[in-house]
């Protein structure tokens, strides 16, 4: 499966308000079923309780099914990344609450009493989503905010689920509904990008936002994007919250792609310096056009102002930017955004 990603940005600055999405202080569980399509034991029973926790508590957890197994028809190097972080991980049809596994019989009854003593419990942190479909795209801000002071390494996962993918299963036939299946991750990878390290206090937010083209045998009415905050503790990511939204198609409409803005940087591989070339038929009256790196922070300003209609061509120096690594060239005005990738060498 050919997968890339697109426009990735983020912003950890708490008074900056790119995104509007409510936080929800709410504690939820992760409910993790381990399985493959050609597994006898992945049909019967487990199959049976995994629709009973699907029905039960669709809105009350994050419910993920994973296929690390390669033979495995509906196999993603995340699910293998994802079981490898569960404890005792080898064989399946295998379940989880969070990262304590539990027998088959007993998943239900265990996932029923973990979601009672979550709805108890006063959340640490938790994550509001914005996920939207649009032009073959999803689009995902994100927006994490700490209901208390953390202490530690935090990161947050963005994972792409499609609930109910119609494929082979053994004991069930060829046309069985796979629900919750795991397809892929946003970000730097399966366990996201880090919110932050040590002391984080009360009240803190931190934004993220990403976006992925979405791959031909995704049905786009299924999709999910799964936020998971997770505490990095030794070699292990322990769950600390999570949240889940359904991806909606975008009636939105980009004013700078609409008024026939153009923004380009060439070579995108910058190891001298690189021209922009900026094209627009309107006038702005305050348009900001600058370099930002992966933190979301804003490194070389190439034009802030009035923006007049025209051609405008800026350089860029090697120079200005220090490090190497991935850069966005962004546009904004208008409430808009433009972006472009570049590399530095």
């Amino acid at each position: 499966m050919k997968k890339f990603c697109l426009l990735l940005f983020m912003g950890v600055i708490a008074h900056l308000t790119a995104f509007s999405q409510d936080v929800p202080q709410t504690q939820q569980i992760v409910i993790s079923k381990i399985g493959a399509t050609w597994c006898p034991n992945c049909g019967t029973t487990a199959w049976d309780n995994f629709t009973t926790l699907h029905n039960e508590f669709n809105d009350k957890a994050v419910i993920l099914s994973l296929h690390p197994s390669r033979s495995s028809r509906l196999h993603s190097p995340e699910s293998i990344e994802l079981a490898e972080n569960l404890p005792q991980s080898f064989g399946q049809p295998l379940f989880y609450v969070n990262r304590t596994k539990y027998a088959t019989g007993s998943i239900v009854q265990n996932a029923r009493q973990a979601i009672e003593d979550g709805n108890a419990a006063a959340p640490l942190a938790n994550t509001g989503i914005n996920a939207t479909i649009k032009d073959g795209m999803l689009q995902v801000d994100a927006k994490v905010k700490f209901f208390q002071e953390g202490n530690g390494d935090y990161f947050l996962s963005l994972l792409i689920v499609e609930d109910g993918v119609i494929e082979v299963q053994s004991q069930r036939g060829s046309d069985a509904n796979h629900k919750k299946l795991v397809r892929t991750a946003m970000m730097e990878g399966t366990f996201g990008q880090a919110i932050g390290s040590g002391a984080i206090a009360a009240e803190s937010e931190f934004t993220f936002s990403d976006a992925k083209a979405i791959e031909e045998d995704w049905n786009t009415e299924n999709l999910e994007v799964a936020a998971i905050i997770w505490q990095k503790v030794g070699d292990n990511y322990e769950v600390v919250n999570g949240n889940s939204v359904d991806a909606s198609f975008s009636t939105s409409v980009n004013f700078l792609e609409q008024s026939g803005v153009a923004l380009e940087i060439a070579p995108t591989l910058v190891k001298a310096s690189a021209t922009i070339t900026l094209t627009t038929p309107v006038d702005f009256d305050k348009a900001n056009v600058g370099v930002f790196n992966t933190a979301g922070q804003q490194v070389n300003t190439i034009f802030s102002g009035i923006l007049k209609s025209g051609t405008h061509n800026y350089t860029i120096q090697r120079a200005d930017l220090k490090a190497s690594g991935i850069y966005f060239l962004r546009m904004e005005a208008n409430g808009s955004v433009l972006s472009k990738k570049l590399i530095v060498e």
